[in-house]
C-alpha cells in the first residue's frame, strides 16, 4: 500500500490528498463518469468494462475519479456519432462471441481475424454493454479453414502422440504454438504426422526435444520396415 510506503496511515494520506487538491483533474484528462451517458451506455460500470475491453487506459486521479485522456474521449465520441448504437439486431450479422464458438477460438485470436472489418454496435440489454456485430459475408472471408472431423490417414491425435513421447497434451499444444507441424480438426483438436514432429524436434535447440526426436525417428523407421 502506498500509505505504508510513505510511512503514514490511510487517513493521513487521504487528508493530504484533499488538502493539497490532488483530486483536481488535469486538463488533458476527462472523468469516465461524464462520458457514459453521451456514449449511450447504461451506466458507469458498463462504460468502464467497455474501456477495459478496448484496451483504453483508465487513469485514477486522486482517490476516486477514474479518467481517460481527452484524445481517447474525442475518438469515442466521434465513433459514436459515425456509428450510432443499434437497438435491434439487423439480419445477416453475427457477434464476436458467436464467432468464438463457431470457430472454436479464443477471443484474442478472433479479434485478430476481425481486425479492420467494418462493424456495427448493438446495445446488450442483458448486460448493459455493447455487442460488436459483423456482416456474415465479411466474417466468412476471414474464417479459419474448416478442418476434418477426425485425424486423417497418416496423422495421430494429441493423446496418441503424448503416449508416444511421454509428454502431456498441454505440452504438445505448446509445441504447436512454437511451430510444430500440425492440423486442427473441426472440434479444435490437434493432429500430427509423427515424421514431421520428429523432424521438427531434431531441429530444436533443446537437448531433451532432440532426444525425443531421435526416438520418434527410430519408431518411424521401424514402422516403415515392418510395412
Amino acid at each position: 500500500m502506498i500509505y505504508r510506503a510513505l510511512g503514514m496511515s490511510r487517513s493521513e494520506l487521504l487528508y493530504g490528498i484533499e488538502t493539497h487538491n490532488l483530486n483536481e483533474i488535469p486538463a488533458h484528462l476527462v472523468p469516465v463518469a461524464e462520458l457514459w451517458a453521451p456514449l449511450a451506455f447504461a451506466d458507469f460500470a458498463a462504460l468502464k468494462a467497455h474501456l477495459t475491453h478496448r484496451g483504453i487506459p483508465i487513469k485514477p486521479v486522486g482517490t476516486r475519479c477514474p479518467c481517460i485522456t481527452r484524445a481517447a474521449a474525442r475518438a469515442l465520441l466521434a465513433e459514436q456519432e459515425a456509428n450510432p448504437v443499434l437497438r435491434e439486431r439487423p439480419p445477416g450479422m453475427v457477434t464476436q462471441h458467436e464467432l468464438m464458438r463457431r470457430w472454436n477460438m479464443a477471443q484474442s485470436r478472433v479479434q485478430e481475424r476481425l481486425k479492420g472489418l467494418p462493424f456495427r454496435r448493438l446495445r446488450d440489454s442483458s448486460a448493459g454493454g455493447l455487442l460488436y456485430l459483423y456482416d456474415e459475408r465479411d466474417a466468412a472471408r476471414v474464417a479459419p479453414p474448416i478442418g476434418p472431423k477426425s485425424p486423417p490417414r497418416g496423422y495421430v491425435g494429441a493423446g496418441e502422440l503424448a503416449g508416444m513421447t511421454g509428454r502431456t497434451t498441454e505440452a504438445l499444444c505448446q509445441w504447436a504454438k512454437l511451430g510444430c507441424p500440425h492440423i486442427r480438426t473441426r472440434s479444435g483438436g490437434y493432429c500430427y504426422r509423427v515424421e514431421e514432429v520428429a523432424a521438427w524436434l531434431l531441429a530444436c535447440r533443446d537437448p531433451r526435444k532432440r532426444r525425443t526426436g531421435r526416438w520418434l525417428s527410430q519408431q518411424v523407421l521401424s514402422q516403415q520396415k515392418a510395412a
